[in-house]
C-alpha cells in the first residue's frame, strides 16, 4: 500500500540540503525523526553517542603497523567484527580513518545494510574506510545493547528515511542526521539486564560461527582429495590480483626464469610475469596430464551483459559487481531497469543455469555465480554470462571449478590492465581449460560440495534465529517502558 501525506514547504528546509523527498519530509516533520514511534520520551542519539575528531592516515607505504577493516570484507548486520577479515597493512591505495579510539563504528554508507560494528577490543591501531565515522559510547558497559538498537529493523528504516544518493551503491546518511534520530528513553537497569541477555546470545553465535568452514575451503577440500592436489596449492599461487587469490597469506615476490619462446603460447601474446609464472603451469598441467576440454567447447554462449539504464521502477533487477558475491547471487542493493529495456536488450538477459563471472577490478575480477532462480535478471556490462551446453557439461561443476584452484589459476592468469582497472573478456575465458570428466564424475564432486555446504545452511539458520533472539530482547525492553 502507498503511504500518502501532506508536508508543509516549510520543513524542506529541515535539511542543509533542502530535501524534498517523500520518506524524509514524513520522517523530519511527521514523525519527527522518531525511529520506534515510541509514546513516551524519546532522546536523540547525540544522547548515546559522542562523534570523535576524524584522523587520516595517507595513502602510500605505513611506517607503523595498523590493522585494517574493509567494508566490503565484513558480515553487515553481525555488529561484531570478522577479525579473521581484518588484515595488517603496510601500504595503502588511499587514505584511511583511524579507528584506534572509538567503540563502535558506523559506516555512512550502507548504513541501511547494518555497517555497524563495535571495535574490537584486541585491535588497538586500527584504520578503516573513510566511510566508518568512529564514535564514542557514552555508557560504553552497555554497549552490546546501544550496539543491537543501532542495528534493529526499525531503526535501518530510519537510515533508509535519511540516505542520499542516486543508486544504491552511491546513498549515504549524513552524520549529523544520522545523530537526530530519537530513542526511547529506557530505564537503567532495563538495559543491563537486556545487555547480559545479549552477552549470553552472542556467546552462543560465536560458538556456532567457530564451527562453520568456509565454502571456499570446502571446494577447495574436495577437489584436492578428486584431484590430488597440494593442499596448500592456493597458498604458494601467491596473493594477487584477481578474487580467488585474495585468501592466500604468501605475498612475498618471487623471481624465475623462463624462455621468450614460450610468449606466444599464451592468447594475446602475453608478456606480464603473472602469465608465466611457473606456479600456475604446474596447476595447469595437472589437468593436461588427464585430459581437457576448453570451455568454448562445453558452451553455447560466452558474452558480457550490456549498460543498464537505471528506472526507480522497480521491474527486473541488475546483476553488476557487488551482486556477485562466490557465495550466491546478492540481492541487496539491487537496482532496476524496465521490463522494456530487459526485453530490448537480449545480451543482457540472464536465464537459468547460466554462470556470472565478475570481468573487472582488482579484488572482484574472479567471482563466480550461478543464476539458480526463474526469476529474470539483467546483466550489466561487468558481468559475463557462461552459457553451458548442459549435455556436455553440468552447469554447477563448471562453477565450483572455476571457484577452485584450477579456475583462480586461469583468472590471475589471463587477465590485463593494472591497478584498479584490470579485466578479463570472453575470448579469454573461452580458452580456460576444464578436466575431460564424465558428467556422472562431475555430479558425484557437486554433490559432495553441496552436502557440505548444506551443513553450514543448518549453521547459519540456528545464527539467524539467535539474531533475532538479541531483537526481542531490546523490543521487550521498549515494551516494558
Amino acid at each position: 500500500m502507498i503511504k500518502q501525506a501532506t508536508i508543509k514547504s516549510s520543513s524542506f528546509s529541515i535539511s542543509g540540503q533542502c530535501r524534498c523527498d517523500a520518506k524524509y519530509g514524513i520522517f523530519v516533520s511527521q514523525e519527527f525523526w522518531n525511529a520506534f514511534q515510541y509514546e513516551g520520551e524519546i532522546q536523540a542519539l547525540s544522547d548515546l553517542l559522542t562523534p570523535i575528531q576524524i584522523r587520516k592516515v595517507s595513502k602510500g607505504v605505513l611506517n607503523d603497523d595498523y590493522y585494517l577493516i574493509n567494508i566490503s570484507d565484513q558480515v553487515p548486520g553481525d555488529g561484531i567484527v570478522d577479525e579473521n577479515n581484518v588484515t595488517i597493512a603496510d601500504s595503502l591505495n588511499s587514505d584511511k580513518t583511524i579507528l584506534s579510539d572509538c567503540d563502535i563504528l558506523v559506516s555512512k554508507l550502507g548504513m541501511t545494510r547494518g555497517y555497524i560494528y563495535l571495535k574490537p577490543e584486541t585491535k588497538s591501531d586500527l584504520i578503516g574506510s573513510s566511510e566508518f565515522i568512529p564514535y564514542k559510547l557514552k555508557d560504553k558497559s552497555n554497549g552490546l545493547f546501544y550496539l543491537y538498537l543501532l542495528l534493529m529493523p526499525q531503526m535501518r528504516n530510519a537510515y533508509r528515511c535519511l540516505e542520499t544518493g542516486k543508486t544504491p551503491s552511491h546513498k549515504r546518511v549524513n552524520p549529523s542526521e544520522f545523530l537526530k534520530i530519537c530513542v526511547p528513553v529506557l530505564k537503567k537497569d532495563l538495559i543491563e539486564t537486556a545487555n547480559e541477555k545479549i552477552k549470553a546470545i552472542i556467546a552462543e553465535i560465536i560458538t556456532l560461527n567457530s564451527q562453520k568452514v568456509d565454502t571456499q575451503i570446502i571446494v577447495d577440500e574436495v577437489f584436492n582429495r578428486h584431484f590430488s592436489l597440494d593442499p596448500d596449492l592456493r597458498n604458494k599461487l601467491h596473493k594477487g590480483m584477481t578474487f580467488g587469490t585474495q585468501s592466500s597469506t604468501n605475498t612475498r615476490a618471487s623471481t624465475f626464469t623462463t624462455s621468450i619462446t614460450t610468449f606466444p603460447n599464451y592468447f594475446g601474446l602475453r608478456f606480464s610475469a603473472r602469465s608465466h609464472t611457473p606456479i600456475i603451469d604446474n596447476i595447469l598441467n595437472i589437468l593436461k596430464d588427464n585430459g581437457v576440454l576448453t570451455i568454448d567447447e562445453i558452451t553455447t554462449d560466452i558474452h558480457n551483459g550490456k549498460k543498464p539504464i537505471y528506472s526507480p521502477e522497480e521491474e527486473i533487477a541488475v546483476i553488476k559487481t557487488t551482486n556477485i558475491s562466490n557465495n550466491g547471487i546478492s540481492l541487496n542493493e539491487v537496482e532496476y531497469v524496465t521490463k522494456s529495456q530487459y526485453d530490448d536488450t537480449p545480451d543482457a538477459q540472464i536465464l537459468p543455469g547460466d554462470i556470472l563471472i565478475c570481468n573487472i577490478g582488482k579484488c572482484s575480477l574472479g567471482k563466480v555465480d550461478i543464476c539458480d532462480s526463474n526469476d529474470r535478471f539483467f546483466a550489466a556490462t561487468e558481468t559475463m554470462i557462461v552459457r553451458v551446453d548442459k549435455e556436455k557439461y553440468d552447469p554447477y561443476f563448471l562453477l565450483y571449478y572455476l571457484r577452485s584452484v584450477f579456475g583462480t589459476a586461469q583468472f590471475e592468469r589471463e587477465y590485463t590492465g593494472t591497478t584498479n582497472q584490470i579485466h578479463i573478456s570472453p575470448d579469454n575465458v573461452r580458452n580456460f581449460i576444464v578436466p575431460n570428466i564424465s558428467i556422472d564424475m562431475q555430479k558425484t564432486i557437486v554433490s559432495e560440495i553441496q552436502s557440505k555446504i548444506s551443513s553450514q545452511d543448518e549453521i547459519s539458520l540456528q545464527v539467524s534465529k539467535l539474531r533475532q533472539d538479541i531483537n526481542q530482547v531490546i523490543l521487550d525492553v521498549i515494551n516494558a517502558e
